[in-house]
């Protein structure tokens, strides 16, 4: 995952290098970052339930769109505040990556960290593009579900990070992926349209 500098026009996001989730973030300049505030939190946190990863992203996305209409999510970054674990319930907070381009001269990332208690933290934005990764829209399986495909092809060593992105390296995957960096396995992907399970080059 990748974040670089404006960069005038559109198409320079062919120049996006080819690098796994987690493997390099390059800020935007520090003068134009800016903070929003934090959203509230929902009757999920009081009660202390958790939810689902798609109802996170509906919610996460519905306070987005309210003030950058034209915002579009590129990448969910999960880990565990615990430190390592083989339990996918223990993966609570999520990073979103989500890019705005209005145009060459409205150019921007936001990211905000929401809990699956239903927190959602304040909006970091900075004047830079969020790249290597394709853009998408829901989220089609949850955490839950790519852990046990995991597990089923044999990965059941302890992980802390799990993201969800269409890597574009090479050209965009076809389907999103749970990319799990799996103690002594490395970057592990799980599609989530076909359920196939490899390792990330």
């Amino acid at each position: 995952m990748v974040a670089f500098s404006k960069l005038g026009k559109l198409g320079a996001l062919a120049l996006a290098p080819a690098v796994l989730a987690g493997t390099l973030a390059l800020a935007g300049p520090a003068a134009a970052d800016a903070v929003a505030p934090a959203g509230p939190v929902s009757t999920a946190a009081q009660r202390g339930d958790q939810l689902s990863l798609s109802d996170l992203t509906s919610r996460v996305m519905q306070q987005i769109h309210a003030l950058y209409p034209h915002a579009y999510l590129v990448e969910i970054d999960g880990k565990s505040p615990d430190g390592p674990t083989t339990d996918i319930t223990k993966v609570t907070s999520w990073t979103y990556r989500v890019n705005d381009t209005v145009d060459s001269d409205h150019i921007f990332f936001i990211s905000v960290t929401a809990d699956l208690d239903g927190t959602i933290g304040p909006f970091n934005i900075k004047n830079s593009i969020w790249l290597g990764s394709t853009p998408f829209t829901s989220v089609d399986m949850e955490p839950k579900r790519a852990d046990e495909l995991l597990k089923a092809a044999g990965y059941a060593d302890a992980y802390q990070y799990v993201t969800l992105r269409r890597p574009n390296a090479g050209g965009p995957t076809p389907h999103p992926l749970y990319i799990f960096g799996v103690e002594g396995h490395g970057y592990v992907g799980v599609d989530t349209a076909t359920g196939e399970v490899k390792p990330m080059s």
